[in-house]
């Protein structure tokens, strides 16, 4: 996790992640194990820790139609 989270501070300025409700996506009980073993909130903690330190600008967007079916 916290490789990648260098990797992409390091590749690029400006990062964009969905504001995603964990606890929502969990309630759904087919997906609530594997949804919190992927450790999203985890994640994206440690990536905003890590972009502060280099000045790499992370920001949240609405996940309405970020997701396309092709």
């Amino acid at each position: 996790m916290c490789i990648t989270a260098h990797k992409l501070v390091k590749e690029y300025d400006l990062i964009a992640v969905e504001k995603l409700n964990i606890k929502g996506l969990a309630r759904n009980t087919k997906l609530s194990k594997s949804i919190y073993d992927v450790a999203w909130g985890a994640f994206i903690e440690k990536l905003n820790a890590v972009a502060v330190k280099r000045g790499v600008h992370v920001i949240t967007v609405n996940p309405n139609h970020t997701s396309h079916a092709l």
